[in-house]
């Protein structure tokens, strides 16, 4: 019968070398501290291989890829990488050719076996979402992994070069980012001497959560021109209650609307939801804005529009004419 080969993980090697350490009679420790901090080294070496994403070539471009966040997959359809995409999170949903995609899973829950049946030459995830821990556990599996990483603006631009010169597709990943920074240029340009408005980003109502310090939200207010009244939070998404909020009056409040439902009823509801609250300044004076939560929340290509919306909604007089920041 023919058994499936297991090979033993670097985890293992270092367990195993780590308990001989301490077993170890005093005349063999040596040689064995020598073989772990070796061990050690080595591992490290092939973490940053893995994780880095280094350069794909024609002979090793892969074929067959496998995202574990949305933020990657719209990274990948951006630079033109779409069509080799073959698995997906849950919560991709754009752009919406993704969703006819198979989904491997969903934030923190992933199906192995719907990724190794997948046959992907490359698995790309983001280290701000458990699924780099899953990209370790395939590595295991002899599959190529890379994790990106992004908690600001500049962060996610520079990751979307990472996720480009992972899957072979450097020069349209280079192309992309060049653009966003220039984007993000013009806007501060047309930002430069604002007098800053307080301002808040909600994400929920129950209980009713907005962008504290640290999130791609609390950047994207400071980048358009505003005072995120939760940036002394001490997490990245505090619970507020409405008495706190009366007392910080925020001249702006965004919406973030999930899953783009910003349509007329969900507007109205929204709209009528804050009409309770009119001692708030951002309320008497009907500055409350809905954007796609997607557009503010993802380090991906689109965070760009999100900035420039929130802008828009902080600074209307700048932005009468229609123009965004492109």
């Amino acid at each position: 019968m023919n058994e499936r080969h297991n090979p033993i993980s670097p985890r293992e090697v270092g367990g195993f070398l780590l308990r001989a350490l301490f077993s170890a009679r005093p005349r063999r420790r040596a040689v064995i501290s020598v073989l772990f901090l070796v061990h050690i080294i080595m591992f490290q070496l092939s973490c940053a291989d893995r994780f880095v994403g280094s350069s794909a070539t024609v002979s090793n471009l892969p074929r067959r890829i496998v995202s574990l966040a949305p933020s990657v997959t719209e990274t990948l359809f951006a630079v033109g990488a779409g069509d080799r995409v073959v698995g997906v999170t849950m919560y991709c949903n754009w752009p919406a050719e993704v969703c006819e995609l198979p989904k491997v899973g969903q934030f923190a829950r992933f199906n192995f076996e719907k990724i190794l049946a997948l046959r992907p030459d490359i698995v790309v995830a983001s280290r701000d979402a458990p699924s780099e821990t899953v990209a370790y556990e395939l590595d295991q599996y002899g599959i190529k992994t890379t994790a990106v990483e992004a908690k600001t603006i500049d962060g996610a631009i520079e990751s979307v070069r990472a996720v480009g010169r992972a899957v072979g597709n450097e020069t349209e990943a280079d192309e992309l980012a060049a653009d966003m920074e220039r984007r993000v240029r013009n806007l501060k340009k047309r930002l430069e001497g604002v007098e800053r408005v307080k301002a808040i980003i909600v994400f929920d109502h129950e209980p009713f959560i907005i962008a504290g310090p640290g999130t791609f939200a609390d950047d994207i207010i400071e980048l358009a021109g505003g005072e995120n009244i939760a940036a002394d939070a001490y997490v990245n998404y505090p619970q507020y209650s409405i008495e706190r909020l009366v007392i910080e009056g925020p001249d702006v409040i965004v919406e973030a609307a999930h899953g783009g439902g910003y349509g007329d009823s969900n507007a109205k509801k929204i709209m009528d939801f804050w009409r309770q609250w009119s001692i708030i300044p951002a309320v008497a004076h009907n500055r409350i804005a809905i954007v796609d939560a997607d557009l503010v929340s993802r380090p991906g290509p689109r965070i760009i529009d999100g900035l420039e919306a929130v802008a828009a909604a902080l600074h209307p007089d700048l932005f009468a004419d229609g123009e965004s920041s492109r």
